[in-house]
């Protein structure tokens, strides 16, 4: 098809099908592109495409009778997705949640010790509390603390959607289980294990101690009972909260928010019968409210005590002189009324908990549905607007191509519309080098001339594990301009000889290819034991020089979200380049970077996160290169740099990789699946077998030479390129083969050559260029090294993002100001002009404390700052971005100055005076707002602390509320301060709440001109003998101080204390930051013994390193015979395999053995549009399935190869929409696209749901279960998706004939792998995802990008069992990126999409060439 097209031209020679037609596409004009549109259009292929379409949709007679029915209940029956029963999901789910729990205790056991220790402390405190006037304070108090600490424990709720949110949308998607039973599991499993046993015990363990009503076993059994119903109601309204916020800083403050105006209405720092009648609708709905008042009757109704008014007053005299009596009886009703409690309203009470308790878990289970709305369009369907005229809007799914936002690149950025004559196309090599080394060399008008480039090499790197496996097994390697050693100084080079050589890593996924690059570039950290001698340019290096010389780009591309492409790129260059260079200078080095990775057209595009969408996959990656190329490092690591990208942008890539060398840049990458013409720009090559042993390091035109002279190994096919050849051999042969090839390249004269140059570069350095040896001492700060900034740039452009980040996502700061100016009007109007009677004295203390409780609750928002970006400080950092002193110094700044200093500024200033405080001068108004500020400083370092030291939210949240409880306890308001036991007291003098608030009680009462007196509450009580009590007793502000505990000289001391625990958790928070960032801060120092000498030390493998160095490795064996045939390359295994997955994936509990009847999917003029107008997809049609089999009458036997379902494969450049295609085809696409087309199945209309029934899905992220090993992932699919009725052990063979299929069965009992737990590589993992839906064989199987982040051979091996479930009845629709010859044959039809979404070719793939 495409020879027969005169104005495309012919591919080289050895450019393989699949790789010309990508070119094509993308490195045409576009005219030439429209021409490609409309020459397929019009060709016989699409002419045969419509009359297939036709013969399914019209003829129906023709075609076989199976093929058709989808419609109505047959569908059921046939090859649609079984959903287990609701009992079996909320069992398997909930077994899940326990392994999980099982495997990472840390928050279950800070339940429960948490509940343990407080329990016994409270119980200290309070120990038998009196029936006197402080009797009664303790008691009330110790209610409410208790309420108060179940309260804030259960903030570790909020995160529990988020954690495992993707995995949830995944699952649901492919209905695995439903929300109600993934509701309805996570509620039950954290209720149960965190919100009941916990306040059981701690109602059991405190009640007695406090020496709480002993009036009968029902008030214990009450309290109790009110504990659990209280906490369950401030988790479910958590749940809620966490269920509509994915934010966790936002969800923390919103949460905070509610739980405060319930504490402030819940009846102990506001009188209820003080309430303003305009805010008691709010006390009605307080759950702590509710709750307190519960257990305060509880507690003093029936009670045996008589209570009595004493000591606090005792020593006063009434305004005539009168001596009070010491005895003031009370009875305990007394009290309730006293308070604004009501004995009759404690049934009503437990109500409205339990009605509120159902309200928000109803509440969570709404906003949970409409989270996961990616997976809950399928309620409805796109049955008319997928065959008629009617549009509808959906949402480009997660997981699809992101650039979809935004006008697409044009693909002449990426290299001219003049296409050369002589050739496929002109190289960008020539005429790019000249460009970079004008542009990304020379700042300022520097020297032009080209910098000499490094000489890295490597000898005996021996990586080991704690378990003794190792990882790297004596591997040596050079990388460099190899070619000038060994050359006299005086002679001189031609630019081809004096140019660094492109060298690459191969080799089998989990081979430790990522774990010898970070060894390399000085990033391993602290857990492994290496050995070896690493030197550059024959020097032993240590590791701060090796940092400070090279660039590294991660295989994760770890970019900041909210910025734009050209703000990143602006912001490392004004912080890497020299000092001096000028803003216009940057300007265009910025601008040069970004036009020549193609990414120009891209510069004002956000680059997208979990809140804003951005950029494709493969274009984030082409900005992660481009941060590390705007500084022209002189040795650049690149971990994959090519995982991603289409095979033509991939080529692009390595294009400009390979003319870095010229300018005097050593590039070294790992890369998985080279093309031909990769291939031959890499200069040298390291192929290491899967145990990490060396088994080819030298120039790549000679590594065919060397595999031919092994006779032990079988030659290749004819169109088998040299580098998959190389990975085949690996991958395929037997253990003891790999052995002998190890073996004999030991033995080889290749590798005699390298180490000849090594002994050049390393002892005979007179013979080399004298500018390839400086790299010791001061020399390397003038040449090649990464230049810093100075701490207060680095702190000024930290900041200067910061602020870009909030006003992008300003959320947080608006509920930070907005919840600060409605409480501090609440809390002015509910204290509105407190009296000086004992009504406003309790009312002035409680105002107080609920101020500095509001703003210590609010302060938990900055518990996750530096989890959030934690990803991507590591990876600036280690590249020398800046230091984590001006990342630590920017952060604290810029979250205490907007949130934390400007917030209780305001407050203070609204709410003083409505509330009537102080009038004595202005010093007490501004020292009130600098108290305030003050405490919620040392909060937040506090909360800064505590996020710094721990990663996980959930724990995070549980120990700062931990934290605070202990402080909020010792205070003075819940415990009279001369009340607390002499061996608590220590606690109280670290407590900042008690600095705080005796600071803040002090400048209150002390000199104010007000007089306080004793009234109403008591004034209808009389003596003992009958004596009426005065109606006023005049009490100075002072005495006020010491009756509760409070002493006035002691408040400069408050604030000192405040100011140095300010300055130590903020130190404490450096250190903790300091110390989670160790794989950036290893750093510090090096490995220069153990580099050249025999010395070892402890590293670990870094967060990007092939996690499956974690456990034993596979042996190759998992994927093929050791058996190697004589007579080809290798055995396939496409028929050896057929049989055992239709034995073994077909057939449950010895099913019919008869092959089930294929789908034959169908879809004509699928059009995507966007909001802004722009079209995604543009008139997309298509066919997959036996297309064989259509018009064949239905008497006419098939055989096997014309019944089989075609493998379907989508190709296009980067950003085409080949996801948004599978999305839609697969009924995934969401709700904000405007889609028109006709999709149907075996001629059928289909909807949404019956496809979702019908297929599989494989997503383009692994998406998996991280605490469970791969087995336990797989039996929890097959169980949950397999009929009712099979047994258990027809779902074990299942699982584990699916795991032996995928060569993943030595990996059954690993670990998939979180941030807690290191797993599986990225390879293992996309095995394990294809595992999941293969275990249903079900009737069209979607796989988006199967073979990303696989080796070619391992890429090939996926794909050859994808194309023998045709046999089996499944139609497979992939999209792929670069697929190689042997690949591209397994392929039966491909269609090829344009950049614009046009087709340029939908046909069978021997038709395509």
């Amino acid at each position: 098809h495409f020879a027969s097209m005169p104005f495309v031209t012919l591919p080289l020679a050895d450019l393989h099908i699949a790789d010309y037609m990508l070119d094509v596409v993308l490195k045409s004009s576009r005219s030439d592109v429209r021409d490609m549109v409309r020459a397929f259009a019009e060709s016989e292929i699409e002419s045969m495409n419509k009359a297939s379409h036709a013969d399914i949709c019209g003829q129906r007679g023709s075609v076989s009778p199976r093929l058709i029915s989808i419609d109505g209940e047959e569908v059921e029956a046939e090859r649609v997705k079984r959903a287990a029963s609701f009992g079996t999901q909320v069992k398997l789910l909930c077994g899940r949640l326990l392994r999980q729990m099982y495997r990472h205790p840390f928050l279950i056991y800070v339940h429960f010790i948490s509940s343990f220790i407080v329990a016994l402390g409270v119980g200290g405190i309070f120990w038998h509390s009196g029936s006197n006037q402080g009797g009664i304070q303790n008691r009330m108090g110790s209610l409410f603390f208790i309420l108060l600490f179940l309260t804030l424990m259960s903030l570790s709720s909020l995160p529990v959607w988020k954690e495992d949110r993707l995995l949830f949308k995944t699952e649901r998607a492919s209905r695995v289980y439903g929300a109600d039973a993934y509701f309805t599991s996570m509620l039950l499993f954290d209720l149960l294990p965190m919100r009941v046993l916990p306040p059981f015990f701690f109602g059991f363990f405190s009640y007695g101690m406090i020496g709480l009503n002993e009036g009968g076993e029902w008030n214990l059994l009450t309290f109790v009972f009110v504990l659990i119903l209280t906490n369950i109601v401030a988790t479910c309204l958590c749940m809620a909260v966490g269920a509509a916020n994915r934010n966790v800083s936002a969800a923390n403050m919103v949460a905070s928010l509610f739980f405060l105006v319930s504490i402030l209405f819940g009846g102990f720092l506001v009188n209820k019968d003080h309430i303003p009648w305009y805010a008691r609708w709010v006390a009605y709905l307080s759950f702590m409210s509710h709750g307190y008042e519960a257990l305060v009757v509880n507690e003093f109704v029936s009670n045996p005590l008589t209570f009595t008014l004493t000591e606090s007053w005792s020593n006063s005299t009434t305004g005539g002189g009168q001596k009070l009596p010491n005895q003031v009886p009370v009875p305990g009703e007394k009290v309730l009324f006293t308070f604004g409690f009501h004995p009759y309203l404690a049934p009503w009470d437990v109500g409205f908990l339990i009605a509120q308790g159902f309200l928000f878990a109803f509440g969570c289970y709404v906003f949970l549905k409409a989270s996961s709305g990616d997976a809950e369009l399928f309620d409805g369907d796109y049955e008319e607007g997928s065959h008629g005229t009617d549009e509808r809007v959906v949402e480009v799914d997660d997981f699809a191509d992101a650039s979809d936002r935004f006008l697409h690149r044009s693909s002449a950025s990426m290299t001219s519309d003049v296409v050369e004559s002589n050739g496929m196309f002109a190289s960008a090599h020539e005429s790019d080098v000249a460009f970079l080394e004008q542009s990304l060399l020379n700042v300022e008008g520097a020297d032009d001339e080209v910098e000499d480039p490094c000489i890295l090499t490597w000898v005996d790197v021996v990586c080991t594990l704690r378990s003794g496996r190792r990882v790297l097994n004596n591997v040596s390697g050079i990388a460099g301009p190899v070619n000038a050693v060994g050359v006299p100084s005086d002679v001189e080079l031609t630019s081809a000889e004096h140019a660094a050589d492109l060298f690459a890593i191969l080799g089998p996924s989990g081979a430790g290819k990522t774990t010898l690059l970070d060894i390399l570039a000085g990033r391993a950290t602290r857990t492994h034991s290496i050995r070896g001698d690493i030197r550059v340019n024959g020097q032993p290096i240590v590791s701060s020089q090796i940092r400070r010389l090279s660039g590294y780009v991660t295989q994760d591309d770890v970019l900041p979200g909210t910025a734009t492409v050209h703000e990143h790129l602006l912001f490392h260059a004004k912080l890497r380049l020299p000092s001096g260079t000028s803003s216009e200078a940057i300007r265009k080095r910025v601008c040069a970077t970004m036009q020549i990775l193609g990414i120009e057209k891209l510069a004002d595009s956000f680059i997208g996160d979990q809140f804003q969408r951005g950029l494709s996959g493969g274009e984030k990656r082409r900005v992660s290169i481009a941060t590390e190329l705007l500084m022209s490092p002189g040795i650049m690591f690149l971990d994959e740099p090519t995982t991603g990208l289409d095979s033509t942008n991939a080529a692009k890539v390595v294009d400009i990789l390979s003319s870095l060398g010229t300018m005097g840049t050593t590039v070294l990458l790992s890369i998985h699946q080279p093309r031909p013409d990769i291939f031959r720009l890499l200069d040298r090559v390291l192929v290491l077998s899967g145990e990490g042993s060396v088994v080819y390091s030298g120039p790549s035109a000679l590594a065919s030479a060397h595999f031919a002279s092994m006779p032990f190994v079988t030659l290749p096919l004819a169109d088998l390129h040299i580098a998959d050849y190389m990975l085949d051999v690996v991958l395929k042969s037997s253990r003891s083969d790999v052995r002998d090839m190890v073996r004999a390249f030991a033995e080889s004269e290749i590798e005699s050559m390298n180490k000849a140059s090594h002994a050049d570069i390393c002892g005979q350095r007179g013979s080399v260029s004298p500018r390839l040896i400086s790299i010791d001492g001061e020399e390397v700060e003038a040449e090649r090294v990464k230049r810093a900034a100075s701490f207060g740039t680095q702190v000024k452009l930290l900041c200067g993002r910061l602020l870009r980040q909030m006003y992008r996502h300003p959320f947080l700061i608006y509920v930070h100001f907005i919840s600060s100016f409605i409480v501090a009007l609440g809390v002015g109007g509910i204290f509105w002009h407190s009296g000086s009677n004992q009504g406003g004295i309790q009312n002035r203390m409680g105002s107080l404390f609920f101020i500095l409780l509001f703003l210590t609750l609010m302060s938990l928002s900055s518990l996750p700052v530096w989890k959030e970006d934690r990803l991507l400080f590591k990876t600036e950092r280690a590249s020398r971005v800046y230091g984590a002193d001006a990342y630590f110094t920017s952060m604290l700044l810029f979250d205490l100055l907007p949130m934390r200093v400007l917030p209780p500024f305001f407050f203070g200033f609204f709410s003083y005076g409505m509330i009537g405080l102080n009038e004595g001068g202005e010093w007490n108004l501004l020292t009130f707002v600098f108290v305030l500020i003050l405490t919620n400083i040392v909060a937040t370092c506090l909360c800064m602390a505590v996020g710094a030291a721990n990663r996980n939210v959930s724990a995070a949240n549980m120990v700062a509320s931990l934290f605070f409880l202990v402080s909020i306890l010792f205070g003075g308001f819940l415990v009279n301060k001369d009340h607390i036991p002499w061996y608590a007291r220590w606690v109280a003098y670290l407590s900042f709440m008690s600095h705080g608030y005796e600071a803040l009680v002090v400048n209150e009462f002390v000199s104010n001109p007000l007089t306080f007196t004793l009234t109403e509450s008591w004034s209808n009580s009389t003596t003992g003998g009958g004596q009426k009590l005065p109606n006023q007793v005049p009490v100075p502000g002072e005495k006020v101080l010491f009756t509760f505990g409070f002493h006035p000289y002691l408040a400069p001391w408050d604030v000192g204390f405040l100011i140095a625990q300010g300055f130590l958790f903020a130190f404490g928070c450096y250190v903790f930051l300091k110390a989670s960032s160790g794989d950036a801060e290893l750093f510090d120092g090096d490995y220069e013994e153990g580099s050249h000498g025999t010395d070892e030390r402890v590293v670990e493998v870094d967060d990007f390193a092939d996690a499956s160095d974690r456990f034993l490795h596979r042996s190759s064996a998992s994927m093929t015979s050791d058996v190697v045939e004589s007579n080809g390359m290798f055995a396939s295994a496409h028929e050896s395999d057929v049989a055992f997955l239709e034995q073994s994936l077909l057939n449950v509990e010895g099913a019919d053995d008869e092959v089930e009847d294929p789908c034959i999917l169908t879809w004509v003029d699928v059009v995507c549009t966007l909001r802004s107008g722009r079209r995604v997809l543009n008139n997309v049609s298509g066919i997959a399935g036996p297309v064989n089999a259509v018009g064949v009458p239905s008497d006419v036997e098939l055989t096997s190869a014309e019944h089989a379902a075609d493998l379907f494969a989508i190709l296009g450049p980067s950003g085409a929409g080949k996801t948004t295609l599978l999305d839609i085809l697969a009924g995934r696409a969401t709700r904000t696209h405007s889609i028109r087309g006709d999709i149907r199945v075996n001629g059928q209309p289909i909807v949404s749901s019956q496809i979702r029934r019908l297929s599989g899905y494989v997503t383009q992220d692994d998406v998996l279960p991280g605490t469970a090993t791969v087995h336990e992932h797989l039996l929890f699919h097959a169980k949950l998706r397999l009929p009712s009725g099979t047994s258990s052990e027809a779902i074990r063979k299942r699982v584990c004939a699916t795991m032996q299929i995928l060569g993943i069965e030595k990996l059954a009992d690993s670990f998939i792998g979180d941030q807690f737990q290191r797993g599986l590589s990225g390879g293992e993992k996309r095995r394990v995802s294809i595992a999941t839906e293969l275990l249903m064989s079900p009737g069209i199987m979607f796989l988006d990008e199967p073979t990303t982040g696989l080796d070619s051979t391992n890429a090939a091996k996926v794909v050859d069992i994808l194309s023998s479930l045709g046999t089996m009845g499944t139609t497979v629709l992939l999209s792929i990126h670069q697929p190689r010859p042997d690949i591209f044959r397994l392929l039966d039809r491909v269609l090829v999409l344009s950049g614009e979404g046009s087709v340029v070719y939908s046909g069978p793939s021997a038709l395509a060439s």
